[in-house]
């Protein structure tokens, strides 16, 4: 009989212990699972953060690839801009020498020959 109490005390402390067990398992479930989406609710967010920066990463690297041609053109645009004034100053001075007496030898002697002509041409004018 002593025996059989001891045997049903036992049992009952057994019992006790896994429905504690039980208990505190369902309690340490519940508390993990309470992480798990807390974990879960931030992830999304740090997600949705990334999605937002890597839009605006895209927007910026277009934005600097448009100024990067823009620039590129402009360069370009200076560059025969230029080649197109030296071609002008160049030009500008083989006529500016070209109209200059001074600078070529023979042309004080065309010019007084020049006017010699112009004179004779005029007396046969004013003779008619």
């Amino acid at each position: 009989m002593e025996l059989e109490s001891q045997l049903d005390e036992l049992k009952e402390q057994s019992e006790h212990k896994i429905d504690e067990r039980t208990v505190s398992n369902t309690q340490g479930m519940k508390h993990l699972e309470k992480q798990v989406k807390l974990l879960q609710e931030e992830l999304e967010k740090k997600m949705a953060q990334l999605e937002e920066k890597e839009s605006t990463i895209t927007k910026l690297n277009q934005k600097t690839a448009t100024l990067q041609e823009n620039l590129h053109w402009k360069e370009m645009n200076n560059v025969a801009l230029e080649e197109k004034y030296q071609r002008c100053v160049k030009k500008a001075q083989i006529i500016a020498s070209a109209l200059d007496p001074k600078g070529t030898p023979g042309s004080v002697a065309e010019v007084t020959a020049l006017q010699n002509q112009l004179a004779e041409k005029d007396k046969i004018i004013e003779n008619y």
